[in-house]
């Protein structure tokens, strides 16, 4: 395959999905559509009601005498926003009686939620006109809304105490002034303290130089030495618990370290042990043989005791290095333990004498603090009495905002916030994105095979060809006159003619198997029309009916089905009694015969293998028809014994699972599969020039043209 087409593949793969599950699709989208027209017939047109409202400082920047701070130029449209929807506004708006009443809150519990939910309110992005918008079907009242949140709020500015210039500037000069007068009070207590305290060794960030460092050295000093007397302890401990147990001297001599020690004597007591195992199976074994008073017996039972005295001298010496050992671990903790001791005293010492100095610290770090506070304090002030106009100072009270409604809510301003044709067009965008990824995902769990893709991803073969779907009926009208009766299915036959003899290496592949995972996937056909092509072609070709349990090719050729391949098998008849002409020139037929009781007994003995031997010295080309795949191992064992195999899987019924376990299935007995034909193809998809097995009580599913 092509670099170009393995792009263009997954494309292709999801488009052919898509397409099998377009009524999904297209019922999804026409359930979308219908809902959406119900939506739009319920809900009517919805109006947006606007209002513009302009807004200008024209005082100091400062948002009120409460709050004593300034505003920042950029952001007091924002903020006079924020109070339009905010609950005291909107309180004010919803008593006023022109809206008391309004249909607009019909079946609104919490009005002033309400309004905060679906009241809009935007400022413009260079410039400071604010924009209160409402969006309602009811057009009239919710302008009225709207014009009376406006109104509210310009009332609640010409009412409420603004403070001047002048009060601001008075009261922020004070401010400053007290906050100089206790830097002055703290710098004072600073430069005191320093002088006192000279000698502590305290820099100018408040941090020892001297105390603390060795206070730091002996805490490290003192983890060390508890860390050594931890080591020391558990080690004591390992050891003790180890002696008491039998056996595991050894564990005891790699604590202390003695490797090469452990070794040689975990060594001598794995020889000694090996060899007391050997002399007991040794003696069992005579014992079958002798009495226990025999000579033999009696020498292998000194043997043995003498090993064993000799596994408890070394047990003996391995105890006393331990006891050695366990002495040295307490002498090494009693030294760890006398470590921590002394660290832990000059820690205490070092503590002792770095309290004093902690305490001081705290108080350097608390007039420092005070100090920079208040120093940024007095910058803050300044920075505001500095933005004072002094030329807006006036005895009168004057606001600080100018507020202009530039355009009220009126009905002929009103405008469409939602149309029909947008709210159908987005159910229709939903319905199709709803009936795509259902059809998506019921696409994914189909595990049919449909496609040539299909094929070349679950399976990995090549496609030889594909045969269309046809009216062909097998009980009325045989392989040859179907043949002749549809062009398009002869076309298809020799295709596959062709991929078969550039598929096949040169002088291999006489013998050719057609198989199928299931029944009703139409290996019969395939069979006969490929015999068909090939014979056609010139090559002398017989095709042989191995389905020995419902097979198909006497009455595909018209042929009768007295004698055949079981008969053969049975050594009943001769092969050249059994063989068959057509109508077809250079094709004859070797049919099944009567249906045997062990049919897969009967392929698999030597005679089937010779005769295919025999056959291939008189024929250009052997075709033989088996059964399928999956529901016996006759057709393992037929393809053990030909060249080649080809696999037939019918379009929408075969499934990918079914498909790799028959693939599988004949290469695990070390057939060669020359590649899948797709049958029953229908036409315009994919297709142009350029259940169980029904054996015994089940029956064959098939349909349409290519049977079995």
């Amino acid at each position: 395959m092509s670099e170009a087409l393995s792009h263009e593949l997954p494309v292709g793969q999801v488009l052919a999905t898509l397409w099998r599950q377009r009524w999904i699709i297209t019922i999804t989208t026409i359930v979308a559509l219908v809902a959406g027209f119900l939506y739009v017939a319920r809900r009517g047109t919805i109006w947006r009601a606007s209002s513009r409202i302009y807004v200008e400082r024209s005082g100091p920047s400062i948002l009120s005498a409460d709050s004593l701070l300034m505003a920042a130029g950029k952001d007091h449209a924002s903020t006079q926003a924020e109070l339009l929807r905010s609950t005291p506004i909107l309180k004010a708006a919803l008593a006023r009686p022109e809206i008391g009443g309004s249909p607009v809150f019909d079946e609104v519990d919490n009005r002033v939620a309400w309004l905060k939910k679906y009241m809009h309110v935007t400022v413009g992005r260079k410039n400071d006109i604010i924009s209160v918008s409402l969006d309602s079907k009811l057009v009239a009242e919710a302008c009225a809304v709207v014009n009376a949140v406006v109104d509210a709020y310009m009332e609640f500015h010409s009412k409420r105490k603004r403070s001047t210039a002048k009060e601001i500037l008075d009261h922020l000069t004070a401010q400053r002034e007290k906050h100089r007068q206790e830097l002055v009070t703290i710098q004072a207590a600073l430069t005191r303290f320093l002088k006192e305290n000279s000698t502590i060794g305290l820099d100018r960030n408040g941090a020892t130089n001297f105390e603390l460092d060795r206070l730091r050295e002996a805490s490290n000093a003192l983890a060390k030495a508890q860390q050594d007397e931890a080591a020391a302890k558990a080690e004591l401990e390992q050891a003790r618990m180890l002696a008491k147990k039998p056996g595991l001297m050894r564990e005891i001599l790699q604590i202390h370290g003695g490797r090469s020690v452990s070794a040689d004597v975990s060594r001598l007591k794995s020889e000694v042990t090996r060899k007391i195992w050997g002399l007991e199976a040794r003696r069992t074994e005579i014992l079958v043989q002798v009495t226990p008073e025999h000579p033999a017996v009696t020498a292998i039972d000194e043997q043995i005791q003498r090993l064993r005295t000799q596994k408890g001298e070394i047990e003996s010496d391995a105890e006393v290095f331990a006891q050695q050992y366990i002495a040295y671990l307490e002498g090494r903790l009693a030294t760890a333990s006398r470590a921590v001791a002394e660290q832990q005293n000059r820690v205490d010492d070092q503590k002792r004498r770095y309290k004093d100095l902690g305490s001081k610290r705290v108080d350097y770090l608390a007039l420092e603090t005070q100090r920079t506070q208040t120093q940024d304090m007095i910058d803050d002030l300044t920075g505001r009495i500095s933005q004072i106009n002094l030329a807006d100072i006036s005895e009168d009270e004057k606001g600080l905002l100018n507020i202009q409604i530039l355009d009220p809510a009126k009905v002929e301003t009103a405008t469409v916030a939602s149309s029909r044709a947008a709210v159908i067009a987005i159910f229709l965008c939903l319905g199709l994105m709803a009936g795509f990824g259902l059809g998506w995902i019921r696409g994914s769990f189909d595990q049919r095979l449909r496609t040539a893709e299909d094929l070349a991803v679950a399976v990995e073969l090549p496609l030889l060809g594909m045969i269309p779907r046809t009216s062909l009926d097998s009980a009325e009208e045989d392989a040859i006159s179907g043949w002749d009766a549809h062009p398009l299915l002869a076309e298809a036959a020799r295709s596959l003619r062709t991929a078969v003899y550039f598929g096949v290496p040169k002088g291999q592949g006489r013998v050719i198997q057609v198989t199928s995972p299931e029944s009703g996937d139409g290996k019969s056909t395939i069979t006969s029309l490929l015999a068909i092509a090939m014979a056609q072609a010139g090559q002398r070709t017989l095709v042989i009916d191995a389905d020995l349990r419902k097979p198909d090719q006497a009455n595909r050729f018209q042929l009768h089905n007295e004698i055949g391949l079981a008969t053969v098998l049975a050594e009943l008849d001769d092969v050249d009694e059994v063989i068959q002409r057509t109508r077809v020139d250079n094709l004859e037929v070797m049919v099944a015969g009567p249906i045997p009781v062990n049919p897969t007994e009967m392929l698999n003995g030597n005679v089937f293998e010779d005769l295919l031997v025999e056959l291939k010295q008189s024929y250009d080309r052997i075709l033989i028809d088996s059964p399928p795949v999956l529901p016996v191992a006759d057709a393992r064992i037929i393809a053990a014994k030909c060249d080649f195999t080809i696999l037939a899987f019918r379009v929408d019924k075969s499934t990918r699972k079914r498909a790799v376990a028959a693939h599988e299935a004949i290469l695990s007995v070390g057939s060669r599969v020359l590649g899948g034909v797709l049958n029953d193809m229908p036409h315009g998809i994919g297709y142009g020039y350029g259940g169980g097995y029904g054996y015994g009580p089940m029956q064959e599913q098939a349909n349409g043209s290519s049977g079995r």
